[in-house]
């Protein structure tokens, strides 16, 4: 770490070598790979490292390690939840946003517990998208947000604050569907259906192509839209 001019404490960042992950042991030095044979993992892996100054201090900071399987074509997308501070995440080369507010994680975390999100994009439509909701149609994106705890699925997790959640569209991927009908759905497990409850529309925006709402808990989402003219507008 650079000693600034005016900076009377001189600051160290100790990594150690060879680096320890939580599942596995590596070579920090490149190329980054195992050096000790490990039983399969997949997931959220991450190291600590210690940073001193020469005043005694210290302090401990965490890396976040997504490893995914080679053979893993359409391997999720990794973001780690800031806990106290509002955390901004792109997903899909910036197409899916996400706004997470703070005290996102209802739970005790300790200095090396690991809160994210994880975007899947769904690349061939499942069966729920031939069941579109209302006379509606589907319009072409699909995909799924799952919340972590240190790599376990928090299933029905509920968020205390809502998060924002925008979606950009392609004009030339929704064929004949008029972009003011588009609407977010979620696939309710329970109900067995396309449903909007709990969503909380924000705002829609033709010329940028993308809509925005608040949720509250995270599942498989979709937009549908109609060709003609609709009142339907979320609520």
């Amino acid at each position: 770490v650079k000693r600034w001019p005016y900076d009377p404490v001189c600051w160290r960042v100790l990594v150690p070598h060879p680096l320890r992950l939580v599942h596995r042991l590596m070579s920090w030095l490149p190329p980054l790979r195992p050096d000790s044979p490990a039983p399969p993992f997949f997931g959220l892996d991450y190291f600590t490292y210690t940073v001193a100054a020469n005043n005694g201090a210290t302090g401990v900071g965490l890396i976040a390690v997504v490893v995914t399987r080679v053979d893993q074509s359409n391997a999720p997308e990794v973001s780690v939840i800031l806990p106290d501070a509002t955390t901004n995440l792109s997903f899909n080369a910036g197409n899916v946003t996400l706004i997470v507010p703070p005290g996102s994680y209802n739970g005790p975390m300790g200095p090396t517990d690991i809160f994210y999100i994880a975007y899947t994009e769904i690349v061939t439509p499942t069966a729920n998208t031939t069941i579109p909701p209302g006379g509606l149609r589907f319009a072409g994106k699909i995909f799924t947000l799952e919340a972590f705890f240190n790599n376990i699925e928090l299933d029905n997790y509920v968020f205390p604050q809502p998060v924002t959640l925008t979606v950009r569209y392609d004009p030339s991927q929704i064929n004949d569907l008029r972009p003011e009908t588009l609407s977010l759905f979620y696939w309710d497990e329970v109900t067995q259906r396309w449903s909007q409850d709990g969503l909380t529309f924000v705002s829609r925006d033709t010329e940028n192509h993308t809509i925005t709402y608040l949720v509250a808990h995270f599942t498989e989402f979709a937009y549908f839209g109609s060709s003609t003219p609709t009142s339907l507008e979320p609520e």
